[in-house]
């Protein structure tokens, strides 16, 4: 039976109001306001509905303008259907502090009980409100209305909602109805509980708590109603945490949007076993989320911390999160998880996952994400920071993160992978670290595809690569740097058809066996301005197994502690422009399957290259100025060297024969290329590093450079010294060898040879040649020392300073011309002064060997100079007799054109010097003289070049003393015949010297001359007493003593080879002179001979002469 208030007064309301229903009434209503009518109810007015009351409400307001306002009421409901407060057609209720109370028996959503209904338009407003229900299907507070627009809702601020049982939501907002929350506490224990919910509603939640407490119960469920309608949800500064399995904290479904700011959103275990696929949160059916500094965190198997799916005939859903952390913990519990056509945009955030397969970001089958900023932590073996995948029908997957570290804990657990279809990720800057075994920092497998654009890549553990593709997959790297430190943790890594492609990028490996580059089964690998480090034991720079494989290399570099590449099995295809191959500790190519090899365009390779004989096949083509530095003896089966470089490195211990090297090839095919060999150049069978054709054949044309290791030169006999050698029926052609530039030592010249007396194929060095002894060679043709052009050019210089000394010496009419008697008033003690210049050209010695050994070397020479000298005394006695002394000083260049002994020339000598002279010389009246001459000489520069380059400086001095006679015989009163003697002693001392190829020591020379002669003179005179006199003049010159020794040795002063220098011989001399006094004071002459060995010595000479003397 309904109780009816018997009078119910208008605003305000003075008496308390208690009413009780009869305990089976349906429909019953403790309070029902209908007049449009505002009622203050009473402070702390108790309103109740009997236990077995069927849709009894507390207190029930329908219609426009009736209004209830309460204070501390308190509101007691039970039964199905029942409600403590339902507004309805407008109605509405305001309500402070108090309680409400629901209790319900009902078992489905049909017969359902609420703390508070609001339909039709109505409105309730709570402030401080306690409302709790208990049993199935009772809702806390429920706003819904009809299809019709509305402004229905509930305003809840500072409330705590409470219900238990099944699907006894906290708070619902459905059908366009609209909620505002603010400050509230809403808790729910039941399965399928859900906190706050809005079906095609609105809600606005602020700092607030929403807890739930069972399976299927999220803390926020954002849904539509199924027609493509959903709902709308703005929260800030709210905490959301359930427990239960599928419990997520949010779950945002049909086209609905939700705005989540500030807060933290939490699912946790349940009863310690943890949930099951409790996601924080969880986007569905073509709905957005929107998170702003909020915390996520989620306990459980597969409980993601945010995901983003789809669902059938409804648009992608999508988050959106900024400055956002998530946390999980549980088996394959992703951290961010975009699936099946979503998209999900973390920016500025944090995701960590604990639990092994637990993704800290994922995007799958069409899922789109993109990461901006922040950080990825994982901690569980399988456990990728960052993956995109496709689904089993090949829908492919994409990820994006720019400036996001990524840092996995755990084994197999790669920092970023790309798996299936297509499936991309892409990273700019940010950084990749793994820790754990097989834990790859990038992995692609499958036709999908990982870039990265300067990011930063380390892996910690065994077999942990840097970079992982895997059957068809691809790995872009720009600008990347990537460091493994781990056994077998291989750099870069590509296998069964996939790519990697490295630009401007820096990969290196520390651990044991850890390959810069690994390629398996049609891996490849393209490298340019990139650098490959592998410092490792045994760490090969790029390592090939099994078949089909190939890496390019272009501007870029490998250099490996183990062999800089390698193959290990099958077959690979390599190719370097301007690019480097360097094996540090000596091994640039160990080929055990098949390689062959482009090195073009400056390229260079370091390192012996081994090939295995039983299962290795390896063909390198050197190309375009590239280089390869042979560290070690090395094994090709072909090498073809075009307008290329082989450089044999130096033995450590030139004296030790076996640490020369060998470099054995099949075929050699020489195209404008050169080798550089190291070879101890002494004689025949000395140690070199040798070209070995091994059954095959030299072709085409390649230079061969020598360089002495220490050789002190020798001659060789026989063959000489092998450095390209021919076996088991190997061959070379007539010009595939040559010798580029030179191959010296101490006095020797070695010269390329083909064919020996064992191997018309091998190629030697001689330091000997086969000539014919009409044409220079030894007596009995038997070979002839090769002598270096430099062996001729130094020879010459002490003959050539010999002719400097006595140009410079001359003799006394040289000196003087003719000497008049002073015509000046006689004076105690007459004084004179003098000058003189003088030139000599000429030639000395014969070409050819033996010339060369019995006489000295060939040459041309020219000698210029110029003397001034003072008689410091002058005196004429009355017998007639005069004595004159004085001193002089000259200066003087000579220089040399010295030949070759076989043809050619050898190089040019020159040398300047300084002489200072002293003289004192007695004439009697009838003519007959006396003249004493003592010299020195300083040699400043001495000086040699060769026509091979080579230049060597030396210094000297050299003294010389003169005494020679002279008596006139008149034959008439104009004409008279002079006999001459004179006797000579010349020393001449150079320093040693040195150039490129050896020492060069030269022994002081001792030399005497003697000369006889005649002069045929005849005087004129006029009476303004003018003289003239005119001569013929004829010598006979005989050189006596030691000839010039030169001693040629290596470098070190070893193998001293000693040459000796005929510094003259006899030769006749004859002269035409004339002198003539032009005042009584100044004389002048003109001379002029011409010089010629007459023993068989080859030499001639003319020589020139003008002098002035002047006398007072």
């Amino acid at each position: 039976m309904k109780t009816v208030i018997p009078s119910i007064r208008l605003k305000p309301i003075t008496a308390a109001c208690m009413l009780a229903m009869s305990p089976i009434a349906a429909h019953a209503q403790a309070l029902s306001v209908t007049d449009g009518q505002t009622h203050v109810l009473p402070v702390d007015t108790n309103l109740s509905t009997s236990a077995d009351a069927t849709a009894g409400f507390g207190m029930l307001v329908r219609n426009a303008n009736s209004v209830v306002e309460a204070d501390g009421l308190t509101i007691s409901t039970s039964g199905q259907g029942a409600a403590g407060i339902k507004l309805e057609s407008m109605g509405k209720a305001v309500m402070t502090g108090g309680s409400i109370q629901t209790t319900t028996t009902a078992g489905n959503s049909s017969s359902a009980a609420y703390g508070v209904w609001v339909t039709g338009k109505g409105l309730a407003e709570l402030y401080g409100t306690s409302v709790s229900t208990s049993g199935a299907f009772a809702y806390g507070l429920y706003a819904y209305t009809d299809p019709a627009p509305a402004q229905v809702g509930i305003v809840a601020h500072d409330v705590t909602v409470t219900t238990t049982g099944a699907s006894a939501h906290g708070a619902v907002a459905a059908s366009k109805a609209a909620m505002e929350l603010a400050r509230a506490t809403i808790a729910t224990t039941g399965d399928g509980a859900r906190a706050v919910s809005a079906q095609r509603g609105t809600i606005s939640v602020s700092d607030s708590t929403l807890t739930t407490s069972g399976a299927n119960a999220p803390g926020l469920m954002i849904a539509g109603d199924g027609s493509g309608i959903g709902s709308s949800a703005t929260v800030s500064n709210t905490r959301v945490e359930t427990r239960g399995s599928l419990s997520s904290g949010v779950k945002v479904e049909g086209a609905s949007a939700l705005q989540f700011s500030g807060g933290t959103i939490e699912t946790k275990a349940l009863d310690g076993n943890g949930s099951l696929s409790a996601f924080g949160v969880w986007v569905t059916g073509g709905s957005h989320a929107v998170l702003d500094s909020t915390a996520v965190k989620t306990a459980g198997a597969y409980a993601y911390g945010l995901f983003s799916t789809y669902a059938p005939t409804v648009a992608a859903a999508s988050i959106d999160a900024i400055n956002t952390s998530v946390e999980t913990s549980g088996l394959n519990a992703h951290g961010v998880f975009a699936h099946t056509k979503s998209v999900v945009n973390f920016a500025l955030g944090d995701i960590k996952t604990s639990g092994n397969g637990a993704t800290g970001a994922r995007a799958e089958a069409g899922g789109a994400l993109r990461m901006d900023g922040g950080a990825i932590t994982t901690l569980g073996n399988n456990a990728a920071g960052l993956m995109a995948t496709a689904n089993a029908s090949g829908v492919k997957a994409t990820a994006v993160a720019n400036n996001v570290d990524i840092v996995t804990h755990g084994d197999v657990a790669a920092g970023v992978a790309a798996f299936q279809q297509g499936s991309t990720v892409t990273l700019t800057g940010g950084s990749v670290e793994t820790h754990g075994a097989k834990s790859n920092g990038l992995s692609a497998e499958a036709t999908a595809t990982v870039n990265a654009d300067g990011t930063r890549i380390s892996t910690r553990g065994a077999t942990a690569y840097g970079a992982r593709a895997y059957y068809n997959g691809a790995i872009n790297l720009q600008n990347a740097i990537v460091a493994t430190h781990g056994a077998g943790a291989s750099g870069l890594y590509a296998n069964a058809s996939s790519s990697i492609d490295a630009t401007e990028s820096t990969i290196t490996t520390d651990g044991p066996a850890a390959a810069g580059v690994e390629l398996l089964s049609a891996g490849s690998v393209t490298l340019n301005q990139t650098r490959v480090s592998a410092s490792g034991a045994g760490s090969q720079g790029i390592l090939s197994s099994f078949a089909d494989n190939t890496v390019s290399m272009t501007d870029s570099a490998v250099q490996a502690a183990g062999s800089a590449l390698e193959v290990a099995a099958g077959s690979l295809q390599a190719s370097l422009n301007r690019s480097a191959l360097i094996g540090v500790n000596g091994v640039a190519l160990n080929v055990i399957g098949r390689l062959d090899m482009v090195a073009d365009d400056r390229s260079y390779i370091s390192g012996a290259a081994l090939t295995d004989p039983g299962t290795g096949v390896s063909h390198l083509r050197l190309a375009g100025a590239s280089r390869w530095d042979v560290t070690g003896s090395s094994s090709l089966t072909s090498l073809s060297n075009a307008a290329s470089h082989i450089d044999f490195a130096p033995p450590a211990n030139p004296a030790d024969a076996a640490q020369y090297k060998t470099l054995t090839v099949g075929n050699y095919a020489g195209a404008g290329g050169s080798i550089a060999l190291n070879t101890w150049l002494g004689g025949s069978g000395s140690a070199s590093d040798k070209v070995v054709i091994d059954g095959g054949q030299a072709s085409g044309t390649t230079s061969i450079v020598v360089r002495n290791t220490g050789g002190g030169g020798a001659l060789t006999t026989g063959d000489g010294i092998a450095v390209v050698e021919t076996v088991n029926g190997g061959t070379s052609d007539a010009a595939s060898f040559s010798l580029a530039g030179r191959a010296a030592a101490g006095a020797y010249e070695y010269r390329l040879y083909r064919g020996g007396s064992a191997n018309p194929d091998a190629w030697y060095l001689r330091s000997s040649l086969e000539t014919d002894p009409d044409q220079g060679g030894g007596e009995t043709g038997r070979p002839a020392p090769e002598y270096r052009v430099e062996v001729p050019l130094n020879m010459a210089l002490p003959s050539l300073a010999n002719h400097f000394g006595l140009a410079m010496l001359g003799t006394y009419h040289d000196r003087n011309g003719e000497d008049y008697a002073d015509a000046a008033p006689a004076q105690p003690h007459g004084r004179s002064a003098w000058g003189r210049v003088f030139g000599e050209t000429g030639s000395a010695g014969k070409r050819g060997y033996d010339a060369l050994v019995r006489q000295g070397p060939a040459y041309d020479y020219d000698i210029a100079g110029v003397q001034v000298g003072t008689d410091l005394y002058r005196r004429e006695q009355p017998s007639g007799t005069r004595d004159i002394a004085g001193v002089y000083v000259g200066a003087a260049t000579a220089s040399a054109d010295v030949r070759a002994p076989a043809e050619g020339r050898a190089g040019s000598a020159s040398m300047s010097g300084i002489s200072l002279g002293g003289y004192w010389t007695r004439k009697s009246a009838s003519g007959a003289y006396v003249d004493g001459v003592v010299q020195g000489t300083y040699h400043p520069d001495v000086k040699t070049r060769s026509v091979g380059g080579e230049r060597s400086t030396s210094r000297g001095y050299g003294g010389a003393a003169s005494i020679e006679a002279g008596y006139p015989i008149p034959l008439t009163a104009q004409w008279a015949l002079e006999p001459q003697a004179q006797m000579i002693y010349q020393y001449v001392s150079l320093d040693s010297a040195k150039d490129s190829y050896g020492r060069v020591r030269f022994d002081d020379t001792h030399t005497g001359h003697a000369r006889v002669g005649a002069r045929l003179t005849h005087q004129a005179g006029n009476p303004k007493g003018e003289e003239a006199t005119t001569w013929l003049r004829a010598n006979l010159w005989q050189r006596f003593g030691a000839n010039g020794r030169t001693t040629f040795s290596n470098l070190s002063g070893e193998n001293p080879v000693a040459m000796e220098t005929k510094l003259g011989s006899t030769w006749a001399q004859v002269g035409v002179g004339v002198s003539g006094r032009v005042s009584k004071r100044v004389n002048v002459f003109a001379a002029g001979d011409y010089n010629r060995s007459i023993d068989g010595y080859a030499g001639h000479g003319v020589s020139g002469r003008l002098g002035v003397r002047v006398v007072w």
